[in-house]
């Protein structure tokens, strides 16, 4: 049944958003504190999002920003003007099980901002509503994410490769 009901919530957004044609708009007026400030400065720095598995200080500064920001902190950072950030907000969220990650990624369905991640030696370009749904793909190990045919029909609804 809540499968059912998240289809449907999926789908009716998609619906709805896909007849305005409205791009994402973050938030301009957004307030970071001061200590959160100096990390997302220094994350924004190489607008390049590198993956865990690679030893890097990004990841480093991803990790202490974890350490320093509550969950609505990030939430906030989700809205950042910068996208690379928003992405590390939502990997955050996605990481720590936030419940609410899913809505989220729904509230970003249109934002097409491009993003590079990094992963070992290689970089990919993505918009952020796709690096969004790969931080919820079924087989990763957080609590809150798709099931296999929600994120089917995700990529075919979005028209994602």
């Amino acid at each position: 049944m809540k499968r059912k009901l998240l289809l449907i919530l999926i789908l009716g957004v998609f619906c709805n958003c896909e007849n305005k044609k409205e791009i994402y708009k973050y938030n301009e007026n957004l307030k970071v504190k001061d200590e959160i400030q100096k990390l997302v400065t220094d994350l924004a720095v190489g607008a390049n999002i590198s993956e865990r598995e690679t030893n890097t200080a990004v990841n480093k500064e991803f990790q202490e920003l974890l350490d320093i920001a509550s969950d609505k902190d990030l939430v906030d950072l989700t809205d950042h003007k910068d996208p690379t950030i928003r992405c590390y907000a939502f990997r955050g969220l996605a990481e720590r099980n936030y419940p609410k990650v899913k809505e989220i990624f729904i509230n970003h369905i249109n934002d097409l901002a491009i993003v590079t991640r990094s992963y070992f030696n290689t970089s990919t370009t993505m918009d952020v509503r796709s690096y969004y749904l790969e931080h919820l793909h079924p087989a990763l190990k957080q609590k809150y994410k798709f099931t296999m045919e929600e994120y089917v029909d995700m990529i075919k609804q979005l028209n994602i490769e």
